[in-house]
């Protein structure tokens, strides 16, 4: 047969068993394969990359004002408590400025009440009764005033009582003499009425007499002549009354205008001083606020790491980052950012796998985790990875904006760890804040069949049709 043919020879030819079993073998392995992919299910992982870090995120410790450093009281590894000192800036400068403008405000807020103190007692003055005997003030305890300014608005605030009281005697010493001339006056012109009275009946009778020829007309002319003069003196001494009077009454007024001069003089003074004083408030708040910025205390109780103050006179420039303060006894928690694609099928409570970059899952296993948290925006890839280089811009620097494109976008989950150490080489490594992972988040099963369709389907629905 073997110099038969080529046709013959293939005809007459028995087919090889191992061809025909190897056949039979491929076509069996394709139906099981074909019969695999429609039953069989396979799980949809979403990948997130994150890291590891302290609940309630690391704190950054950072200088927002120009200047050398003066003292460093804490390093790296050091524990602080919460409000504790750890660096200083030096602040003469500012604190000379500072010192200023409290004596200035020390000044102008002591002389504000002390004035307000006499513009009291000043109203609550009888003019015409008493004079002013206390000079005391009752200095507020909030703020705090120096012993000496307030000595010296107290001595001040004696001198001016003083001297009101002194103009306000000299018109009650007038108004007291006054009142002596006006009581002798009185007297003098009820003197001159009882005078014209009995000049008048003794008229009367002179009048008879000389009527009845018994005595001579000249005596009684002298005495109608006498009440005349009498009459005149009267009046005189009416009108000097009535100046009298009239004088009291200018006193009166003189006392009340120089009461009133002195609470008008006050109240010009205290609006003044008002002004003045709340524009040297909102100044030394301002100096307070600016001298604080050169001392930096931990905003929480934690331990320090990754510190960049060196040595005293070092420079530091306004945002940047001194240190920062891992905070003690919280758990460790991932932060992890889900591409735009997977996550609409995350959800709180979902079981994850979490895998150390440091520790290949492949010898060390990976460690199990559930979803706590998943950010209701998104943010771009690029924010997220500043985000995990510094916590501190989450949430200032991470705006999508209105009209940013859906690429590249990321959404941030939270992920609580069942446990916060790795078991290598039989040893249990605690994990560390900053450590990368990656979070594998079951999403889906889907059929094999399904990753041959899907293909062809996107292509047969993006195409035969019109634009």
């Amino acid at each position: 047969m073997a110099f038969l043919p080529s046709v013959i020879e293939v005809i007459e030819s028995p087919p090889s068993p191992i061809r025909v079993q190897l056949l039979y073998t491929l076509c069996l392995f394709t139906v099981l394969a074909f019969v695999w992919s429609f039953f069989g299910r396979i799980d949809v992982i979403a990948t997130a990359p994150g890291k590891v870090q302290p609940q309630g995120y690391v704190k950054v410790i950072e200088s927002e004002v120009t200047g050398k450093v003066s003292q460093i009281l804490l390093k790296n590894g050091d524990r602080v408590s919460e409000g504790e000192t750890v660096a200083l800036l030096e602040a003469a400068d500012s604190q000379a400025k500072y010192n200023d403008t409290l004596y200035n405000f020390s000044s102008f807020y002591a002389e504000l009440w002390r004035r307000k103190t006499q513009d009291r007692l000043a109203r609550d003055l009888s003019v015409e009764a008493r004079a002013l005997t206390d000079f005391t003030v009752e200095w507020p305890a909030q703020p705090a005033l120096p012993e000496e300014i307030k000595l010296r608005e107290t001595s001040t605030m004696h001198g001016e009582l003083t001297q009101l009281n002194t103009d306000l005697q000299n018109i009650r010493a007038q108004l007291a003499q006054n009142k002596t001339r006006e009581q002798g006056m009185k007297a003098t012109i009820a003197s001159q009425k009882s005078l014209i009275e009995t000049l008048n009946e003794r008229l009367q009778i002179r009048r008879t007499l000389v009527e009845k020829q018994v005595v001579a007309k000249d005596d009684w002319l002298q005495i109608l002549t006498d009440v005349k003069e009498a009459k005149s003196t009267l009046q005189s001494t009416l009108a000097q009354l009535h100046d009298i009077q009239a004088a009291r009454d200018v006193l009166h007024i003189a006392l009340l205008k120089i009461r009133h001069d002195f609470i008008s003089e006050n109240l010009k003074n205290i609006g003044q001083l008002e002004q003045q004083s709340n524009s040297l408030r909102e100044q030394l708040n301002q100096r307070e606020a600016q001298l604080a910025l050169m001392t930096f205390k931990s905003p929480i109780n934690g331990t320090i790491v990754a510190s960049s103050l060196v040595s005293q006179g070092q420079v530091v420039t306004p945002g940047e980052e001194l240190m920062r303060v891992v905070p003690d006894n919280s758990r460790l928690e991932i932060i992890a950012y889900v591409p735009n694609q997977d996550i609409g099928f995350i959800r709180p409570g979902q079981h994850v796998d979490v895998k150390i970059n440091a520790f290949p899952y492949t010898r060390y296993g990976t460690l199990n985790g559930v979803v706590q948290h998943i950010s209701q925006d998104a943010i771009p890839a690029a924010d997220a990875q500043q985000v995990q280089m510094d916590p501190t811009r989450l949430g200032s620097n991470t705006k999508t904006g209105g009209g940013q494109s859906t690429q590249g976008l990321v959404f941030p989950l939270t992920v609580a760890l069942e446990q916060d150490h790795i078991l290598v080489d039989n040893q249990q490594i605690s994990l560390v804040s900053g450590m990368g992972v990656s979070v594998e988040i079951k999403t889906d099963r889907r059929r094999l069949i399904d990753y041959l369709v899907s293909p062809i389907y996107d292509l047969t629905s993006s195409s035969l049709r019109e634009r």
